[in-house]
């Protein structure tokens, strides 16, 4: 028995995206009665009703179990979206936009702030600013300050003007001629130092240090650890309570653990690693390398021009508004490289 071989036509993409757009504005399931209602093709339910089955077996449409109707599937909202990146101007721009954010100044955290807001209240979702931070290359100074008897207090100053702060126990007497001492010494060996050959410097110690030791060793290892530790990234963002807001997060548990999620930093580290097509990328469903993010979509824009490269985005339900999303990213992208380049 042969097997029907199905492919996409223009009649079953014309009904996959009548579906979608249902879907992005109801979230509710879509059947071939509500199509052929709505939707002048010429052709019947019935029709309808097998060209819907046909995408289905294609694995653009899903079933769910309570309900007659389909939803789109990832695959299905990814084939849209790719259609809408092949017909949108990269070059998009509102005047307005930019005189409102000119008023925050530039290069500032109000300004930032000022973008990730106004860009929340327009599309109505979640949006977000990633700014790497510079790391340091080399230790610039080193200071040690005695807390209490057994408690010390380790400043790392990098040369890009980073601080890092470690509070250390130290089993032992140590007075503060021996703190000076160590200081100096650490100074003295590792500052200007790549901190990839940290690790490998031997500092020399003789007389009463010695019993420092363990202390000095300690002391080694955080320096050389120095940039592991500094906050990489600066992030701004928006739209939270847009976010909570949506059918989907009806679930308490799942919004919840959204949350928690934005307090850590990694999140948004996995959020920079793009694959930029035309400086734009879009992950969608289990597309996102966090596990977190598998019912979400996320848009994101390069912005160059800046000492350092910045990200720009949204995110949203795998059920978004890619049109709408995708044109106010680009259109604040444009301003903000308009306004940082002026």
């Amino acid at each position: 028995m042969l097997t029907k071989r199905v492919t996409m036509d223009t009649r079953k993409i014309e009904i996959l995206n009548a579906i979608i757009k249902s879907y992005i504005d109801s979230a509710v399931p879509v059947g071939s009665r509500t199509l052929s209602k709505c939707y002048e093709w010429g052709i019947s339910s019935a029709t309808i009703r097998n060209e819907m089955a046909d995408l289905e077996d294609l694995g653009y449409l899903n079933k769910p179990h309570s309900s007659a109707g389909r939803i789109p599937s990832n695959k299905a909202y990814r084939f849209y979206v790719d259609e809408i990146l092949n017909a949108i101007k990269l070059d998009l721009f509102d005047k307005d936009i930019r005189n409102s954010l000119m008023d925050a100044g530039t290069g500032t955290e109000s300004f930032y702030r000022s973008i990730v807001k106004s860009m929340a209240k327009s599309t109505g979702l979640f949006t977000f600013l990633i700014s790497p931070k510079k790391n340091c290359t080399l230790i610039k100074h080193i200071e040690l300050l005695k807390l209490d008897d057994n408690i010390l207090l380790l400043l790392l100053i990098g040369d890009n003007g980073q601080v890092e702060r470690k509070v250390i126990s130290y089993n032992g007497d140590i007075d503060d001629a021996d703190i000076l001492k160590i200081k100096n010494i650490l100074n003295k060996k590792l500052t200007l130092v790549e901190f990839d050959e940290i690790s490998e410097i031997e500092v020399e110690i003789s007389g009463d240090l010695t019993r420092h030791r363990q202390l000095i060793f300690d002391i080694v290892k955080e320096a050389s650890d120095f940039n592991r530790n500094i906050k990489s990234v600066d992030i701004y963002y928006d739209g939270l309570s847009n976010i909570l807001s949506i059918l989907e997060f009806s679930d308490m548990n799942k919004a919840v653990n959204f949350v928690s999620r934005l307090e850590d930093e990694t999140l948004f580290k996995d959020i920079m690693k793009i694959d930029l097509l035309n400086d734009i990328d879009i992950s969608i469903g289990d597309e996102n390398e966090d596990n977190s993010l598998s019912d979400f979509a996320v848009i994101r824009a390069y912005v160059k021009g800046f000492s350092k490269d910045i990200v720009l985005g949204v995110l949203g339900p795998v059920r978004m508004d890619y049109q709408n999303a995708l044109e106010k990213t680009l259109i604040y992208r444009n301003v903000l490289k308009n306004i940082v380049m002026r």
